[in-house]
């Protein structure tokens, strides 16, 4: 019974540290960004080649001016369009159940 109840817990360990903490994971090259000059209004908006879809079906994720690091992601995101890098962006749905980027790689 000890035997069991330890597997048991290193499978529930194993379960829990594979799931991921995104609603969605991305991948592709920048179709289109859209900067918006007005605040909380999902300033920066990205869609992906081929109409890709984000978290909750949505084609296009978004990045709040508020965000740690905003220009540093923003700048990334126009150099990976000017370049056609592939990108993987993260994202997690908001209250209003849109997608907001949370982590951005650029290869």
């Amino acid at each position: 019974m000890r035997k069991f109840i330890g597997a048991l817990a290193m499978a529930t360990v194993l379960v829990s540290g594979s799931a991921s903490a995104w609603d969605g994971v991305t991948s592709g090259v920048i179709s289109t960004i859209s900067l918006v000059p007005s605040t909380g209004n999902y300033e920066t908006r990205i869609t992906l080649a081929n109409g890709a879809q984000f978290c909750n079906g949505q084609t296009w994720a978004a990045l709040h001016a508020g965000t740690p690091n905003y220009n540093v992601v923003t700048a990334s995101l126009l150099t990976a369009k000017t370049q056609r890098s592939t990108v993987t962006v993260y994202t997690n749905k908001d209250a209003n159940g849109n997608c907001l980027i949370g982590y951005v790689t650029v290869s």
